[in-house]
């Protein structure tokens, strides 16, 4: 499931993510200001759990949710919630 309200269109899961085939998962529609993601259905209905759970990781603000268990961290205690995106923090080096 995607969270279209927390996407911050950073396209790493446009570009991380791709079917045993080689094919996209997740596609950049539009440009600038307006661009958006979008998800191509029916390949993604073929992604084994790991396959999931890497596209849930790759992302940095959580906008990719296994649907029915999406929303089960409380906000605030999420991995995307405890340093700024980006941050030295969520890196490890603890600065």
């Amino acid at each position: 499931m995607l969270e279209r309200n927390r996407c911050v269109q950073c396209l790493r899961c446009v570009r991380g993510i791709k079917a045993k085939d080689g094919r996209k998962i997740f596609a950049a529609v539009r440009r600038g200001p307006r661009v958006t993601i979008e998800v191509d259905r029916k390949l993604a209905a073929k992604l084994s759990d790991g396959e999931a759970l890497k596209a849930m990781e790759i992302c940095p603000v959580g906008a990719i949710l296994k649907k029915k268990t999406g929303f089960a961290v409380p906000i605030g205690r999420r991995k995307f919630d405890k340093a700024p995106i980006g941050s030295d923090v969520e890196k490890g080096t603890g600065r």
